[in-house]
């Protein structure tokens, strides 16, 4: 994947992303690591074509994104949100088995009308992130914060994406249950052979699990790099101010 001098400001409203230009390779762990504000949930609704940019472009599997490849790029791309993103009033199968919505006929969707191949490859993915036959054809109101980004992940991976997108991912959770969705998400990809870009605030987690940060400040990045050159002075370059209050489930330990 790859965004080339990406450029988005808001109507009357600062430059969100500046000349942003980043790759990702297959089958690495990529963090944007930044405060909230810092453009990481623009840039990567700008990978997925759901906030169009003013400036620049994206590939994915080498094919550029524009109105007329959009859907079939989706189709590649995996996404795991901070609110889960998941139907309340579907089952956790159901949830699962509608990541394939772009691929499929209306009339498959309107029924809850999946091909057996889809079912049988949901309820290898639960198994997969460690949700049992029990819980799968429950509704996913029932399930814990932890389980419902569980569900959300077999989910981005139910095409067998070749680029997973996680915005924010664990920013609702608990510091234990962070860590295991953050491992199981890295894991999980991997076996499937698919890029992770994801966005975090957290920096101990950054360091945990990424193989590159991408530190991003005011819509620019202002660090690119392994874990281990992520200084106290590169996180003064990302954070600014706010690096003295954040807290400690933030901070370094």
């Amino acid at each position: 994947m790859k965004i080339h001098a990406a450029r988005k400001t808001y109507l009357n409203g600062p430059v969100v992303l500046s000349s942003v230009s980043l790759r990702i390779d297959p089958g690495s762990f990529c963090v944007v690591l930044g405060a909230s504000g810092s453009g990481k949930t623009t840039l990567l609704r700008s990978v997925i074509g759901l906030t169009p940019l003013d400036a620049g472009e994206v590939t994915v599997s080498g094919t550029r994104l524009s109105p007329r490849t959009l859907r079939r790029i989706r189709r590649t791309i995996g996404m795991v949100h901070q609110d889960f993103g998941l139907s309340a009033r579907l089952t956790v199968a159901q949830n699962v088995m509608a990541g394939t919505a772009p691929g499929l006929p209306i009339w498959r969707l309107m029924l809850q009308a999946y091909p057996k191949s889809v079912q049988a490859k949901a309820c290898a993915l639960l198994a997969r992130v460690g949700l049992n036959e029990t819980q799968i054809n429950r509704p996913v109101s029932g399930l814990s914060g932890g389980q419902k980004q569980r569900v959300g992940i077999a989910r981005a991976l139910i095409n067998s994406p070749t680029l997973v997108l996680a915005d924010e991912p664990v920013a609702s959770l608990d510091p234990q249950t962070a860590h295991d969705v953050l491992a199981l998400l890295r894991e999980a990809a991997q076996e499937q052979g698919a890029a992770v870009l994801c966005s975090l605030h957290q920096i101990n987690l950054s360091r945990a699990f990424a193989d590159r940060i991408v530190g991003l400040r005011h819509g620019e990045i202002v660090f690119d790099g392994p874990p281990m050159q992520l200084t106290q002075d590169m996180l003064n370059r990302i954070f600014g101010a706010q690096r003295e209050h954040l807290s400690p489930a933030v901070a370094v330990a």
